[in-house]
């Protein structure tokens, strides 16, 4: 799933935007926060926060993922829960400095998303198959005795 969706990513939200309610629904939260950031300016942080959880969201959706693939309820919690935490050092960066990026640097961000999420993909692949394809294998050395 997470493949398929590196494959769409550049067109995800809006492909997911198009089914049937769930365009509307979208809509409806971002005038929804668009009113919150006019009615209550600098105080609506929590409640927009909670309206961006419902807008459709790529990344979200390979954490979930992610999370399905653990083997019980717990550690797919504790998967989403770490997923949060981890995304706010980045999440609040964006929110001070995003402004500065520049156009280009925005569009090569957004080429690279893609192929960062079939890594990941491939990685969870490897895993569920438990396929011994350890990464730097070649570069640690053996412990043992060479006769020459």
């Amino acid at each position: 799933l997470m493949i398929f969706m590196a494959f769409a990513a550049w067109r995800f939200e809006r492909f997911v935007t198009h089914l049937p309610g769930l365009g509307h629904f979208t809509e409806t939260v971002k005038i929804g926060m668009g009113n919150l950031i006019k009615k209550y300016p600098g105080k609506a942080t929590f409640s927009m926060g909670v309206l961006n959880g419902f807008l459709p969201c790529g990344l979200v959706y390979a954490a979930v993922a992610g999370a399905i693939s653990t083997t019980d309820q717990w550690e797919g919690g504790i998967f989403m829960a770490l997923f949060g935490f981890g995304t706010l050092p980045l999440l609040f960066s964006v929110s001070l400095f995003g402004g500065s990026f520049g156009l280009k640097l925005r569009k090569q961000i957004r080429v690279l998303q893609p192929v960062l999420m079939t890594l990941a993909g491939l990685l969870l692949i490897q895993r569920g198959l438990h396929l011994d394809l350890s990464l730097f294998e070649s570069a640690v050395p053996k412990a043992g005795m060479d006769c020459h």
